[in-house]
């Protein structure tokens, strides 16, 4: 089922477990925001690391596979944690009034 996804099964374990690491640390996140950054870490696990080892020319073999899997389950839930961050901030700014201050004349 894995290689009919396009999925490597060793960058698929590695990604769940980076990103079950991530998951139980921090205190400061619901249910709900773990089990979703969870699921994007993993299936950001699931689908950079092919990317990368095409891009950087790798070797295809497990080892690289599961070592990416890891650091982009780990590091992925991360990066999804700080866009939802980052789209809250960008939510609550006031863009009428930055807009206005650009076009003001000086």
């Amino acid at each position: 089922m894995f290689e009919y996804l396009g999925i490597s099964k060793a960058s698929a374990t590695a990604g769940a477990m980076g990103a079950a690491l991530a998951a139980l640390q921090g205190s400061n996140r619901t249910k709900t925001e773990r089990a979703v950054n969870f699921a994007s870490g993993f299936l950001i696990a699931c689908y950079l690391p092919p990317l990368i080892i095409a891009w950087a020319a790798l070797k295809e073999s497990p080892s690289f596979f599961g070592g990416l899997g890891f650091f982009c389950g780990y590091f992925g839930m991360a990066l999804c944690d700080a866009a939802v961050q980052a789209g809250k901030i960008l939510k609550s700014l006031d863009w009428k009034e930055i807009a206005l201050s650009w076009l003001k004349p000086k």
